[in-house]
């Protein structure tokens, strides 16, 4: 991810800084921006909920509703002072800098990549809890069959 700083540094791209406490993004808004994290801790909250806490230089926000169109499909909040690369007109500077797009693909990728392994591990859980409450039934009709005189 840093080397989306390199390029947002070597593009001049503006800073922008946010106290703690400040909106970078209302979820439901619609915005062109592109916001990069240089430094700071903020909070991803979606209808409310905080989903995650970033720290990470490089992290990335508002791509989504840059690539898909529409409107920020969560609020970012910022916990400490945090000072972002703000990319206005974000769709036209992605077509303009190809190789912050391609290390955008990359970071999305990342996403997807630990999306993909959170979703593997949680089928997984659910299959071994079915497994365990199939055979917590059978242990439970076994045991009510005994009680009432019926042989298994």
């Amino acid at each position: 991810m840093n080397s989306i700083l390199a390029l947002c540094q070597s593009f001049e791209v503006p800073v922008k800084s946010f106290a703690a406490g400040d909106t970078v993004f209302q979820e439901g808004e619609v915005e062109d921006i592109l916001m990069v994290l240089i430094d700071g801790k903020v909070e991803v909250e979606r209808e409310g909920v905080t989903i995650s806490t970033l720290t990470g230089p490089g992290s990335v926000f508002g791509e989504v509703s840059i690539l898909v169109g529409g409107a920020h499909t969560a609020t970012v909040k910022a916990v400490e002072e945090s000072r972002f690369y703000e990319i206005q007109d974000g769709t036209d500077f992605l077509k303009a800098n190809p190789e912050l797009g391609l290390q955008l693909a990359y970071v999305l990728a990342a996403r997807l990549k630990a999306i993909t392994a959170s979703l593997a591990q949680i089928e997984h859980e659910s299959e071994d809890r079915q497994e365990e409450a199939d055979l917590m039934a059978e242990l439970v009709g076994s045991l009510m069959r005994n009680l009432s005189g019926e042989e298994d």
